[in-house]
């Protein structure tokens, strides 16, 4: 009768032990690596930033200008887009960064600001929005 009883509880022991082994939280811990200096380490001198204003206006014609000096004024998205690479081309081409920086008026549609924002994004020139919120 006692090895039964020893059986049974040895039994009811295993059952609870995989009970709570299944009810557990078990995570695996893992090691992250952290980035460190890379091996090929060369020095990477910043360009100069030129800014580049596309101003909208409430009709929705654009004003291309660089260092206060007008360079193009027109409503055509291409001839926009013509512009834009003709003008961050000439700062490359000086060794600079050309930046645009779209200034709609707070009339102009907002479809107007997108467009400008879509020109920048098709031909990868780094681009901001100047945008004066009324209050």
């Amino acid at each position: 009768m006692n090895r039964s009883l020893i059986i049974r509880l040895i039994d009811v022991v295993l059952i609870l032990l995989f009970g709570f082994l299944a009810i557990s939280d078990i995570q695996m811990k893992r090691q992250i690596r952290l980035p460190g200096p890379a091996e090929d380490s060369r020095q990477i001198v910043p360009a100069d930033n030129v800014w580049i204003f596309v101003k909208i206006d409430s009709a929705g014609h654009f004003s291309v200008l660089q260092e206060a000096q007008l360079l193009q004024q027109t409503a055509s998205l291409d001839t926009l887009r013509t512009a834009l690479l003709t003008a961050s081309g000439d700062v490359y081409a000086a060794g600079n960064q050309p930046v645009v920086i779209i200034d709609p008026h707070p009339e102009a549609t907002v479809q107007a600001t997108i467009s400008v924002f879509d020109i920048c994004e098709a031909e990868r020139l780094p681009k901001s929005i100047n945008m004066q919120v009324d209050e």
